[in-house]
């Protein structure tokens, strides 16, 4: 990841905080995925896991809604995901350091 996607990742994370209702979970699945998180069997919903460099302290449930996400969950899943990113930030400022 480069600090020009991750830029751009965020900017669609705000966006979608100062607008949480009316998205459906593929979007944050997506979004997901662009952070670098993979599927695994946890749970009784999807989780979204990160093992690889830099890892994620939380794995992120993501339900599987027929229609739009609920306004509190999408909430919930959008924090998480900007922490993903802080933790990217935190990441390639220490690669580059080196």
């Amino acid at each position: 990841m480069d600090a020009k996607k991750l830029s751009k990742i965020q900017r669609e994370l705000n966006a979608l905080k100062r607008s949480p209702q009316g998205h459906r979970s593929a979007e944050f699945v997506a979004l997901a995925k662009k952070l670098g998180r993979v599927s695994s069997n946890r749970g009784k919903e999807p989780t979204w896991v990160r093992a690889d460099p830099p890892p994620f302290e939380y794995p992120l449930s993501i339900p599987q809604h027929p229609k739009d996400m609920p306004t509190g969950t999408a909430k919930s899943i959008i924090d998480q995901l900007l922490d993903d990113a802080d933790v990217w930030v935190s990441y390639l400022d220490e690669q580059s350091e080196d």
